[in-house]
């Protein structure tokens, strides 16, 4: 990817998150899972919060699919925390 060889960041969480929402839409739920924690990460450290709470909110919806109740609970609270916030 050019973001990775010109270490844009923040374009590589987009992609990141990006290539996520296809593997949920695919029902590829490890792989979209994966995606959006790196994502997480990158947008975190680039400290954009919106991007945050979209991260939050996507997980929350990979567990819910995956029948991980307590995990997407966790996320879905985390995004709503953050969305009061902003």
């Amino acid at each position: 990817m050019l973001s990775e060889r010109i270490k844009d960041t923040i374009g590589i969480a987009y992609a990141k998150y990006n290539l996520a929402s296809i593997y949920l839409n695919l029902k590829e739920y490890k792989k979209s899972e994966a995606l959006y924690q790196q994502s997480l990460a990158l947008f975190k450290s680039g400290n954009i919060a919106s991007r945050v709470m979209a991260c939050y909110t996507s997980l929350s919806t990979v567990y819910r699919a995956t029948g991980n109740i307590q995990s997407a609970t966790h996320y879905a609270l985390l995004a709503l925390t953050l969305a009061q916030e902003l």
